[in-house]
């Protein structure tokens, strides 16, 4: 599929590209722009796997990253992951999910460095609430058991255990 938009007096082409398997079967999907001859993805993106259900999802502005990403299971369609990026660089809530869909691990990042809490749910109950900054455990950092009481408890100072 080709549009054509006008923005300022310049056309822009905009193109619609994928990939099929032996069988036929859709791999992957995504839209390009044409500048000076060259294709830029810009657009929506969209993979599946062998089964053919959704892989991942998101878009891309001017070839890189932007915006929420989302990733899915192969054995179900439950999402495995939900990623944001900016210009191509993690910023933002990133969500990583078990097989059933419940919560696994919740982070944070700024330009592309883990920042914030990270929350981490163990299948067998435990829970790790770790404080980062500048990508470095940084404050304190607790682990719960499935009570919600505090089993376990560290400071750090930069990435280093006080």
């Amino acid at each position: 599929m080709t549009s054509c938009y006008l923005l300022s007096a310049i056309c822009m082409t905009m193109l619609e590209r994928e990939i099929r398997d032996d069988s036929g079967r859709l791999r992957q999907r995504w839209e390009v722009r044409i500048d000076s001859g060259v294709e830029i993805r810009h657009g929506l993106y969209e993979s599946r796997h062998e089964n053919g259900r959704i892989a991942e999802r998101g878009r891309y502005r001017d070839g890189e990253k932007d915006g929420l990403w989302e990733l899915w299971h192969e054995e179900s369609e439950t999402k495995f992951a939900e990623k944001t990026f900016h210009r191509g660089v993690a910023h933002g809530r990133w969500m990583n999910y078990y097989l059933d869909g419940t919560p696994k691990c919740e982070r944070f990042f700024v330009d592309g460095v883990e920042h914030g809490t990270r929350t981490t749910h163990y299948t067998r109950g435990i829970t790790w609430i770790e404080e980062y900054a500048g990508g470095l455990k940084h404050g304190l950092c607790v682990e719960l058991d499935k009570f919600g009481a505090i089993v376990a408890q560290r400071r750090y100072h930069h990435g280093a255990e006080i």
